[in-house]
């Protein structure tokens, strides 16, 4: 999917406005740009409705310090893992 929102500063992306089209249990429907996306509701802000609008800013920032033994443990499951389908 191309880039539809300019950054502000060459880095940051300006926040996206994202219409709440639906709530099922805790997952919110969200609208953007005429595509529909599942969002765990969790993420968005306390009190989100549906009908409500939601501005989203997202940035990459470095690995936390204290990821420390989840971080180990992520790096030894993908260094392990084949790829493709979960085989049970």
């Amino acid at each position: 999917m191309k880039r539809t929102t300019p950054a502000v500063d060459g880095d940051a992306p300006a926040p996206l406005l994202v219409f709440v089209d639906a709530i099922d249990d805790d997952v919110a429907r969200i609208a953007w740009n005429q595509e529909t996306f599942s969002f765990p509701l969790a993420l968005l802000p306390s009190g989100t409705k549906e009908g409500a609008w939601v501005s989203l800013t997202m940035a990459l920032v470095p690995e936390p310090v204290e990821a420390g033994e989840a971080g180990r443990l992520r790096d030894h499951l993908v260094k392990d893992d084949p790829g493709g389908d979960i085989k049970l």
